[in-house]
């Protein structure tokens, strides 16, 4: 997850498709390039942008320097494009609401689906990227409260604990914004 290199790759595809991302009706948008990319979505982008951050130690200077040029373009995308961005994180958090609505469906009615937890939080961690990204948006307060909800069904059958993905992308997932990374749904 913060191989410094595949999410430099990532970043590097991403922000060459970004702006015609934007403005396009897509959610999910196929990047040209290496097979092994996934999908361009902005939840997926601040993924990638954080495991970068908290790896960029671990590239050497050029890709440092890179790195910091493709992480100042996407800003500057951001900046430019800022209610096509807002748009954008509405329409995906509206799929990533739906995608772990029904994966704490499935933990209610079978437990031990705790075991993809790991996996699955990421579209938790997406959503409160997005949920941030799209305060602007009419819909935003709506969605807020049903992923509140959702926590609360979640908080049910959670125990906390330790972080639960790669140590180094802790710093970058703060316990206070992202409780539900640290622990796990009772199976």
């Amino acid at each position: 997850m913060t191989d410094p290199e595949f999410q430099l790759r990532v970043l590097e595809s991403a922000s060459a498709e970004l702006e015609s991302y934007l403005l396009s009706p897509e959610i999910f948008w196929r990047m040209s390039g290496p097979a092994n990319l996934p999908n361009l979505t902005l939840g997926g982008l601040e993924l990638a942008r954080r495991a970068l951050i908290g790896a960029i130690g671990k590239l050497d200077p050029a890709a440092r320097r890179r790195a910091q040029e493709l992480l100042d373009q996407i800003d500057r995308l951001h900046r430019q494009w800022r209610v096509a961005w807002e748009r954008k994180a509405v329409g995906e958090l509206k799929v990533r609401l739906n995608q772990w609505r029904a994966f704490i469906q499935d933990l209610a009615e079978q437990p031990a689906e705790s075991e993809r937890y790991d996996q699955e939080v990421r579209t938790r961690v997406m959503a409160a990227c997005l949920i941030e990204e799209s305060v602007q948006q009419p819909e935003a307060g709506d969605m807020r409260s049903a992923l509140e909800a959702l926590d609360d069904r979640l908080r049910a059958s959670f125990e906390a604990g330790q972080f639960i993905w790669d140590p180094a992308l802790e710093p970058a997932y703060p316990a206070e914004d992202y409780w539900f990374l640290y622990g796990r749904p009772k199976a």
